[in-house]
């Protein structure tokens, strides 16, 4: 029989695990490298954890959606060290995402940018209605779907499927998330 209760006052010390985590190594050295500098400016280089186990666990964050306390107990460190850690990574990769006039102008391919005329909702109960507005209902599904791609692969990371955090923080996830598609695909 397992008891949860403890002789002692301390409080419990949480048990860590090994896991995996759906993210290849090369986008985890990437995201060191791009840590560094701003590491070497506030001459904090060598702190707990490197360079590496930060990239680490503010991916680990991204992908699955672990709570940073479950996090800071799986790599060692405190509470605060590992909210630390995640802003920073975040902040980071967000710098390096494009601006909206940026993926405006950028090259197009892979992008799920919907630039262009005013887009028109389209026509409801599409049986029985003339050609013109199936024409236009289907010129609409195609001009919709790259956003709609676009979403489900942000949800594919799963902070962004419920995201109960403030707005600037979501936005920020956002450029992160852009930031480490862009480096995953084009390397």
């Amino acid at each position: 029989m397992f008891s949860t209760h403890h002789a002692s006052s301390e409080e419990p010390r949480p048990v860590p695990y090994r896991a995996a985590v759906d993210v290849p190594h090369e986008p985890v050295e990437h995201v060191s490298r791009l840590i560094y500098p701003p590491r070497r400016e506030r001459r904090s280089r060598w702190r707990k954890p490197g360079c590496f186990q930060q990239a680490l666990l503010a991916l680990v964050h991204l992908r699955k959606n672990e709570t940073l306390p479950a996090l800071a107990a799986g790599f060692g460190i405190s509470t605060a060290t590992s909210w630390r850690c995640a802003d920073e990574i975040l902040d980071v990769l967000a710098a390096w995402a494009p601006g909206l006039y940026e993926a405006l102008t950028g090259p197009g391919e892979g992008n799920h940018v919907i630039a262009g005329a005013t887009l028109r909702t389209p026509y409801r109960h599409q049986c029985g209605q003339p050609e013109h507005y199936q024409q236009f209902n289907r010129d609409h599904a195609r001009l919709r779907a790259p956003g709609e791609r676009a979403f489900a692969l942000l949800k594919s990371w799963r902070p962004l499927r419920r995201a109960r955090c403030s707005t600037r923080r979501i936005s920020t996830i956002v450029q992160a998330v852009h930031t480490l598609l862009n480096c995953s695909s084009s390397g």
